[in-house]
């Protein structure tokens, strides 16, 4: 969303908006922030953080407290109504994003699942291996003394 439609929805003159991105860059994205010259583009989150600068300015909150609550990972989520109104083709591209989205959620959950399922698999296996090291070693150690004591009994034959 270019900085003019921003501005309008938030209810701010375009160079309140430009200087709130310049003052605390470092929470935009590079299209917001214009680099190159080329025109500012806000995305969702740059309008979260936006509505999270109006709303503290709102609350006289020092530039310092803002950044403070912005580093600590503060967002003032609820955008004002003018932002729920989406376009019927923004709707739908919308949708059609969330819907995708889910499915992305879905198939990454059965990814875990399985991943999960093979690591504990796994993980048995490791433990029962383990058991026959513990094993295999008890009986070299036997050898050895049986060993050395045959050794020692060649030993005394001589």
């Amino acid at each position: 969303m270019k900085t003019g439609r921003v501005a309008k929805l938030f209810a701010r003159d375009p160079k309140t908006i430009i200087k709130w991105t310049d003052t605390f860059e470092d929470f935009f994205t590079e299209e917001a922030k214009g680099v190159g010259g080329n025109q500012r583009f806000y995305s969702m989150d740059d309008l979260i953080t936006l509505n999270t600068i109006r709303t503290l300015t709102g609350n006289r909150e020092t530039e310092a407290v803002i950044i403070n609550k912005l580093q600590s990972g503060y967002r003032e989520t609820s955008l004002p109504p003018e932002f729920t109104a989406l376009e019927g083709d923004k709707a739908i591209a919308v949708y059609a994003e969330m819907s995708q989205m889910k499915a992305e959620i879905t198939s990454l959950r059965e990814q875990l699942t399985n991943t999960a399922s093979i690591v504990d698999k796994k993980d048995s296996e490791i433990s029962g291996l383990n058991r026959e090291i513990a094993q295999l070693n008890r009986e070299i150690g036997k050898w050895q003394a049986m060993y050395e004591m045959l050794k020692e009994q060649n030993d005394e034959d001589k």
